[in-house]
């Protein structure tokens, strides 16, 4: 599919030659399990993972079930003097995995957060 010039202007796409891109856009329609599509039902493999953030794979029906479920009980609780079931559940999950004594568990958005975080707990 050619897209118009003017679609593809406004958006600044990082780590990538966007002159270059838009002389020859490659643009994913759609992915499922490993592999990502384009309007051309062209497949490609994700060898990153959707950049690391789909570990299990694209558009997983009992993934997208579960966050509909979730986003229908509740969207989000912050944790500041409030909270919601299945954070300790989680939790506790993951309290078992861990080695004896290191069972208390701090949810955070990105490995640098939780190291600040770890950081400020011991000190």
């Amino acid at each position: 599919m050619k897209y118009d010039p003017e679609f593809l202007e406004n958006y600044w796409m990082p780590f990538t030659s966007n002159r270059d891109f838009k002389a020859d856009p490659r643009i994913v329609v759609r992915s499922e399990g490993v592999y990502m599509y384009n309007d051309s039902e062209d497949r490609i493999l994700d060898g990153s993972s959707g950049l690391f953030c789909c570990a299990a794979g694209h558009s997983r029906p009992e993934i997208a079930q579960a966050v509909h479920d979730q986003l229908k009980a509740s969207a989000y609780v912050p944790p500041f003097q409030l909270a919601q079931p299945l954070s300790f559940e989680l939790a506790r999950r993951v309290a078992k995995l861990t080695p004896d004594g290191l069972d208390h568990i701090f949810f955070g958005n990105s490995g640098s957060e939780a190291v600040d975080t770890a950081m400020k707990i011991v000190y």
